[in-house]
Formats: C-alpha cells, structure tokens, sequence
C-alpha cells in the first residue's frame, strides 16, 4: 500500500540519516530545486523533520548552520516558485537563522523582502516574520526593532494586494501574541485601525481568507484584550458587519462573535 511505501522510504530516510548525512543534506537540497512543486515541498519536510526538528539538531556546529543557510538560500526562487513552496523554506530557514542566533540579519532580509515590487516577495516576509515571532526575538531585539517593525506592520497593512495585507494582519497579529509585556504591546497600538480594516476587505475579497484574520485577531484577544481599548467603536462595527452578513458560513460569524467574547 501507499502507506507501507512512505514508512519504508521514511525508514530509509532515517537510516541515511544515521549513516550518511552529508550525502543526505545534498539530496534533500537538490530535491527542494526539483521542477515538480511536490517532490521539493516533501525534501523541505524530510530536510526540517531530520535535521532540525530532532535532538540531534543540538549538535550541529556553527559552520554546518552556515553550510545550512546559504545551501537554503540558494533553493529560493522568489519569482518563480509557488507561495506553498517558498513557506516551506522560510519554515527551515527561521529554524536555521534562529539557532545560529542571527534573528536580527534575518530581520534585515525580511525588511528588503518586504519592499519588493513582486507581491509574492512580500507575501513570503509576512510568513517567515510570522514564523520567526514563534522563535521569540530578545528584549532588547523588540526595543531595537520596534520602529523597524512598525514601519513594515504599517506599510504592509496598507499593501495594494489583498493577500498581502491578510499575511501582515496574521504576521502582526502573532508578533503581538507573542509578546509577555502588557506595555510594548500598546506600543503598537497606532496600527490597530488598518488591522481591522483589513479584516474588512479580507472578507469583502474572499471569505476563508476573512476567516483567517478573524482567527489571528481572536488570538491576540485572548492574550492582550487591552489592545483594542481605543479602537471598541471599530472593532464593534467590523463585529457587528460579520455579523449581519447572512451569505457568511456560520463558522465565520462565530469566529466574529468569538473576538467579542474574549473582551468580557
């Protein structure tokens, strides 16, 4: 059967692993170039599943991270590749950036990503910032950043692409779920009205990807309720507009309701 199939070539994977690593990093990295989306999205998985997501990942050095990160960089395509693709690679790529503690030169890349002309460019650093708040930056990388991360929030919230500004919504909205201090959240408080004008629109334009908004903003809710303390007038009638949408699937008018609830 297919499932027997996978194990076994999954077992082989782990063997390889064990025995000959070097030869498996570079078939996994040739695998992410191949033509066909799916052979170079499964090399992505089997590459973060076996080198970086088991314990033996601690036992990398510093060179092979460095090996690591430029062999990932030189697989992306921004142009050319599908959006599933590249997520994949970002998904590796914070990993690496991570444990080689260079989060701030990865900021850097997303900051040029973030201004590109291609919509995909802009898409894919809304992701990879995204996955990076997970990997939660220092102290001092959030005051360092603050106006950096602002000023990118900010213009991609306001991005002409739709799909753009629902990946800022979700990539701000986890940055701030990500944060312990009460304080440095409403610090970000000025691009509160452009986050609920983007839910907006994300509806009016698709309503799975309104859906998905909602659900970030239900996060950051029930983490910082405090955030939408000068925006309730707004945030009531983004509410109130799903709300009264009959052609809505229920799910997507429970997910509004939900927003309001967590404020109690």
């Amino acid at each position: 059967t297919d499932n027997n199939t996978r194990k076994n070539a999954e077992a082989s994977l782990m063997n390889a692993r064990d025995s000959d690593p070097v030869n498996l990093l570079n078939t996994l990295i040739e695998g992410m170039k191949n033509p066909k989306t799916e052979v170079a999205q499964l090399s992505c998985l089997m590459y973060k599943k076996l080198f970086l997501d088991d314990q033996r990942a601690n036992s990398l050095s510093q060179q092979d991270l460095e090996v690591m990160k430029s062999s990932i960089m030189q697989t992306i395509d921004l142009n050319n590749q599908p959006l599933t693709l590249l997520k994949r690679k970002g998904d590796i790529l914070s990993k690496v950036y991570s444990k080689l503690n260079q989060n701030e030169d990865l900021l850097k890349l997303l900051v040029e990503w973030a201004q590109s002309d291609s919509t995909q460019s802009r898409q894919f650093a809304m992701y990879v910032f995204e996955v990076l708040s997970d990997c939660h930056l220092t102290p001092e990388q959030l005051t360092t950043y603050k106006d950096s991360f602002m000023t990118i929030f900010s213009k991609s919230l306001t991005d002409r692409e739709v799909t753009v500004r629902v990946a800022a919504l979700k990539a701000t909205t986890s940055f701030l779920t990500s944060l312990d201090d009460s304080d440095m959240v409403m610090a970000y408080q000025g691009i509160i009205p452009q986050i609920l004008n983007t839910v907006v629109d994300a509806l009016k334009e698709n309503e799975d990807q309104g859906r998905q908004a909602l659900e970030s903003m239900n996060e950051l809710t029930n983490n910082h309720p405090e955030i939408w303390r000068n925006a309730t007038n707004q945030l009531d009638n983004v509410v109130s507009q799903v709300m009264t949408q009959t052609n809505f699937e229920n799910g997507t008018r429970a997910s509004a309701v939900e927003v309001v609830l967590a404020l109690g």
